[in-house]
């Protein structure tokens, strides 16, 4: 017996520490975004006087020049944030008493697709937010097991971990050995100069990502249904919002748009923006077919709180702060 031991001591030592220098590379290379989406939500929830938080995922985040908003305005938007994810976070902030007196909310129809609920935060949510809560939105966590447990020291025990650091490791070893080819791949082309043809065969690609043969999908139709039945059991108000996005990008999504759409509309939010179409001729606005760039976001952002303002989701007080 005592060998035997020995033996699976031997063979498990050599795992354990490929296991751990692997999870060193992954948090070198990604490690930083979950402790920058927790130290986000932490200081979220210290702000007073919250007038409005605004959520979504990576559309939300690239439209908005953070440095420009108020300090009664705040933003937890992240890449890949779903419906789930935004929910959590609403019931981590209530759990410290600190709701906001308006949530903008992201409604951009990927964010009902399929596509939305495997490409999540799920990783870093549980991090964010006691397992309690966590477990209450993704009811197939179970209870704490003991990898949930280890999974921050040894982050290769997730699966999800595993398949970003296998991904980084691929295209690092293909710029290495084809780099002609990964360069024609990584083309970084700015969308305004790229040709008509080249931005409809993108944006077809981009809705055939997100959509395939999937329109509403029930599980983030069920989330959002969720946040809105606590904003208003909480008195929070809810304004909706659609992003801009390219004329391409539109247009490819036109029939997944029209049903999510309908949707929407069995709902009554406080406010309602469509900001879909309102650079959607200015290419030079944009990054790809559905995020804004740099200068794009400057111009949305003071659209943005004009219009917050304009409608009383601001105090008053707050309007002068509305940068320029």
């Amino acid at each position: 017996m005592k060998r035997l031991i020995m033996l699976g001591t031997l063979f498990m030592l050599p795992l354990i520490l490929v296991l751990y220098v692997l999870g060193l590379v992954w948090a070198d290379v990604y490690g930083e975004r979950a402790l920058l989406y927790t130290r986000n939500l932490q200081e979220v929830s210290k702000t007073e006087e919250l007038d409005v938080l605004v959520f979504g995922d990576s559309h939300a985040l690239s439209a908005l020049a953070e440095d420009s908003l108020p300090k009664s305005v705040r933003s937890t938007a992240r890449g890949m944030e779903s419906y789930r994810d935004i929910l959590l976070k609403l019931l981590y902030l209530g759990s410290l008493g600190n709701n906001p007196a308006t949530v903008v909310l992201e409604i951009d129809p990927h964010m009902f697709s399929a596509y939305r609920s495997p490409r999540n935060n799920r990783t870093c949510i549980q991090q964010a937010v006691p397992y309690s809560l966590y477990s209450s939105v993704y009811p197939t966590a179970g209870p704490r097991s003991l990898m949930d447990r280890l999974t921050p020291y040894f982050p290769m025990l997730d699966m999800t971990y595993r398949n970003q650091l296998s991904t980084y490791l691929f295209e690092k070893l293909k710029r290495m050995v084809l780099p002609a080819i990964a360069e024609t791949e990584t083309d970084d082309t700015p969308w305004a100069q790229l040709t008509q043809q080249r931005r409809e065969s993108s944006a077809r690609g981009r809705a055939n990502t997100q959509f395939g043969e999937d329109g509403l999908n029930h599980e983030m139709a069920d989330a959002f249904e969720r946040i809105l039945a606590y904003c208003s059991e909480n008195s929070i108000s809810v304004v909706a919002i659609r992003l801009p996005a390219t004329a391409e990008y539109l247009q490819a999504i036109e029939t997944a748009s029209a049903e999510i759409g309908s949707y929407l509309e069995g709902f009554a939010f406080d406010g309602r923006f469509d900001y879909s179409r309102l650079y959607a001729e200015q290419p030079d606005l944009f990054t790809n077919e559905d995020h804004l760039n740099a200068q794009g976001a400057a111009q949305f952002t003071k659209r943005l709180l004009e219009d917050l303002a304009a409608s009383g989701f601001m105090s008053s007080s707050k309007e002068t702060l509305l940068h320029e």
